[in-house]
């Protein structure tokens, strides 16, 4: 029989930000949880824009039917800060689907704290705007400030990106932020930095996902998980 596995889908075809995710896995593979992560080949290297995103959910559901015949899938993350395609997957297959949006949303609402998101560029501040609407969670939203860097740019250049990431951070507290969410997969490596020197709570989405997975967070009741 087959081992189940938790799917971990990078929905854009970059190989850079497949193994940002697979990084994120492997701290967690000790704990009997058989994650694989994948890409969608046929898909955008990024995903920025609504265009991007309707493809992106048309690239998902193209994969599934090769996911089932590879794997024995128990949960999935859709690791992407727009959640594109996890009400559809969840739909068309019946997992328990997670969005890295809402689980970092999720993440500062359940402690009460007013966020903000950093997304990468200022055509991704409406789709984060009308995401926490979504869920319920405007009241809650402080602001969406952009980098100003693209998605492929952040994952070449970390190092780059990290002091940039640190001014638009104090922005955001500056607006009034209990806690900030980092709106891209690709700043996901810069997380344990920023928590050090930051002066609020700094959350990261893919790493909110993969908890609520290893915790088996209750989703029924969710508009982003399964």
């Amino acid at each position: 029989m087959t081992e189940p596995v938790v799917l971990l889908i990078n929905p854009n075809s970059s190989d850079e930000v497949t193994r940002i995710i697979d990084d994120v896995a492997g701290r967690h593979r000790g704990n009997g949880t058989r994650y694989v992560t994948v890409k969608v080949a046929s898909n955008p290297p990024a995903i920025e824009t609504v265009d991007d995103e309707i493809l992106a959910v048309q690239g998902l559901l193209a994969s599934v039917l090769d996911w089932r015949d590879r794997f024995d899938v128990a949960a999935a993350v859709v690791a992407c800060f727009g959640d594109p395609g996890v009400s559809e997957l969840r739909h068309a297959t019946g997992w328990q689907v997670h969005g890295i949006a809402y689980e970092a949303m999720r993440s500062a609402v359940e402690r009460g704290q007013r966020f903000s998101i950093v997304c990468a560029l200022p055509s991704a501040v409406p789709i984060m705007e009308q995401l926490a609407a979504h869920y319920g969670w405007a009241d809650m939203l402080v602001s969406v400030r952009p980098l100003g860097i693209s998605v492929l740019d952040i994952a070449a250049a970390l190092e780059d990106t990290a002091s940039r990431l640190e001014q638009v951070i104090d922005d955001c507290v500056s607006d009034g932020a209990d806690a900030v969410c980092l709106g891209c997969a690709s700043m996901t490596p810069l997380a344990e930095a920023l928590r050090s020197s930051a002066r609020v709570r700094i959350i990261d989405g893919v790493e909110a996902a993969i908890t609520a997975v290893d915790h088996q967070a209750p989703s029924d009741n969710s508009p982003a998980c399964g």
